[in-house]
């Protein structure tokens, strides 16, 4: 990992006169957080937490890294004022907090090949700007993806250990499973009538991938680790599973079922074997006559409709036969940064006469067409580089259960992206971050 020094180290211990002014910056930012929550919010509530919650993340703010991460998975739930969430009031007021700490200090920032590439993105994706056909929303998407690129390399220069690196993991496994839990009780109130998500607010689908992402971690765990946190993280599996089941999100049972089968030809540990034969066992199972027609109708029609198609992938067949005719005019540049929902209206009338009717202004659902079709091939190849640069970074990982925690990531990751956009989700970036973060220390202890 390469590091970029911003202010050369001072040997010795700081003068007198540097202190006063990191406290005073911390408190006005403090101050600062606490009144723009009471404005936004005008609930006492939050203006309390935050009281207490923002000192801690001035001190340490590592730990506003993990209480991000912790809200990820049910980021729907803390959204207040014009679409702001808590994930992102604590995202922003973490970086802010680390990087005036890293100046005060004087310390290096740490970057690696796969944050350059994402910044190429970034530039790419800007100067789309200049032609993009949905100029609002392609600002929108920009800042998201800003949003992503800082959260990334905040994440490389906090995460400065393999014993933080797994208190990341937990965090997120202990936040999806709690919003495994509210979707799964919400489903039981509704009569296993809708499909599990922790919002009305809530794609389902993006429910399905968030919750998948601490699946795997949770496997992994369960495989290292030993005593009452096996148990707990046992647990915790089993309760995602079961989310995501009733999720009903079919592209993301197939993404993991081919996560699971690439482990398996993979992994040579007798526990993680054990634990891949009982998932492929139970996935079996599922297409048991008896056991399907146990289960609730929604989410048993839609298991029967996984062999059949016969509503084409829930239109996605006829939705990425639209977008390969806007690719075949804007293969070059593309139509900008989040131009695909409002080229589709365009396209859709050049499309031959057996979708003419669908609805319009629709979503890609393939991140590769996607991208393809809004920035061009250069677009697609810088997309492209984030996968070898994270399957790089999974070679130099030395066997298992790493390893496999690697392929098993990259595997579901890739899959879940050929039936959603899923490069500007949190838990994208979040799955990449840990195979690239577990690398670095992995390849430092063989140094050793």
């Amino acid at each position: 990992m390469k590091e970029v020094e911003v202010i050369r180290p001072v040997r010795g211990r700081p003068k007198t006169g540097e202190q006063p002014i990191s406290y005073l910056f911390s408190a006005v930012a403090c101050g600062a957080i606490i009144g723009c929550l009471a404005s936004a919010t005008g609930s006492l509530l939050i203006v309390v937490v935050a009281a207490l919650v923002v000192p801690l993340m001035i001190w340490k703010p590592f730990l506003g890294l993990t209480g991000m991460l912790l809200l990820v998975p049910f980021e729907e739930l803390t959204k207040f004022g014009f679409s702001f969430t808590l994930v992102k009031v604590i995202g922003a007021a973490t970086f802010i907090f680390w990087f005036f700490q890293t100046i005060f200090k004087r310390q290096k920032i740490k970057t690696d090949l796969f944050l350059w590439v994402a910044l190429l993105f970034l530039a790419w994706s800007s100067c789309s700007l200049l032609w993009t056909v949905d100029r609002d929303n392609g600002i929108d998407a920009i800042l998201t993806i800003i949003q992503l690129v800082l959260f990334y390399l905040m994440s490389c220069n906090l995460i400065d250990s393999d014993k933080k690196l797994r208190a990341v993991m937990g965090s997120y496994i202990i936040g999806a499973t709690i919003a495994a839990i509210i979707a799964i009780l919400g489903v039981y109130e509704a009569g296993f009538a809708t499909r599990a998500s922790v919002s009305s607010t809530q794609d389902p689908n993006h429910f399905a991938c968030a919750i998948s992402v601490g699946l795997i971690l949770a496997i992994y765990l369960t495989c290292t680790c030993r005593g009452y946190q096996r148990f707990l993280y046992s647990a915790s599996g089993f309760l995602l599973a079961l989310g995501l089941l009733l999720s009903g999100s079919r592209g993301t049972w197939l993404a993991v079922l081919a996560s699971i089968v690439a482990a398996g030809l993979y992994t040579k540990s007798r526990i993680f074997k054990i634990t891949l034969f009982a998932a492929i066992l139970i996935v079996v199972l599922l297409f048991n006559s008896v056991i399907i027609n146990a289960m609730p109708p929604l989410i048993a029609e839609r298991i029967v409709s996984i062999a059949v198609l016969g509503d084409r992938g829930c239109g996605r067949l006829d939705i990425w036969m639209v977008g390969l005719e806007m690719v075949k005019e804007n293969w070059l540049t593309g139509v900008g940064i989040y131009g695909f929902p409002t080229a589709y209206n365009d396209y859709l009338l050049k499309s031959y006469n057996g979708i003419k009717d669908r609805d319009v202004m629709l979503d890609a659902h393939n991140s590769f067409l996607c991208l393809l079709a809004e920035l061009g091939l250069l677009g697609l190849l810088l997309y492209s580089m984030f996968w070898l640069v994270s399957w790089k970074y999974t070679g130099r990982l030395p066997g298992d259960p790493e390893k496999t925690l690697g392929i098993c990531m990259l595997v579901y990751l890739f899959f879940a992206s050929l039936t959603g956009t899923e490069y500007k989700m949190k838990f994208f970036w979040v799955g990449l971050l840990i195979i690239n973060k577990l690398s670095l220390f992995r390849a430092r202890l063989l140094n050793r």
